[in-house]
């Protein structure tokens, strides 16, 4: 093995929680709800699109940008209470550096989160590299 790459959300940290709570809490000011569905379609998304598909299925007349500046905001409230790692991971970054394998981040998220995620769980600092949604 010469290198592994990681998904962020979801593989590495457990921040869909987080991430739905905080459209939930945005939802509300519009009276709107966040269904199953919707959700289950707005994961994987960059931050834009999900923007952009909630104004759309839910009939919001805001721009998706201004929808995903309010979902940041709420996030950072959220995250700033804890995020917290994936079962194992811990476990399996130990081995990755004992053997010496280079790691680097895929994520659909912004280069700014991750690098605020890893920083946050103790492993920017032996990251390689980040591949974000921004590029």
């Amino acid at each position: 093995m010469k290198a592994i790459v990681f998904d962020l959300d979801g593989l590495m940290v457990d921040s869909e929680p987080l991430a739905r709570r905080a459209w939930e809490l945005v939802l509300k000011d519009y009276d709107r709800q966040l269904d199953e569905d919707l959700y289950q379609r707005m994961v994987g998304l960059r931050l834009e699109d999900s923007s952009r598909l909630v104004g759309q299925t839910l009939n919001i007349e805001v721009d998706p940008a201004d929808l995903a500046r309010k979902e940041t905001a709420r996030f950072e409230l959220i995250m700033n209470e804890g995020l917290s790692t994936m079962p194992g991971l811990d476990v399996l970054m130990s081995s990755i550096r004992d053997q010496k394998i280079p790691w680097a981040v895929a994520t659909s998220s912004r280069l700014s989160y991750a690098r605020k995620v890893l920083e946050g769980v103790g492993l920017l600092d032996h990251c390689q590299a980040i591949a974000s949604g921004e590029e």
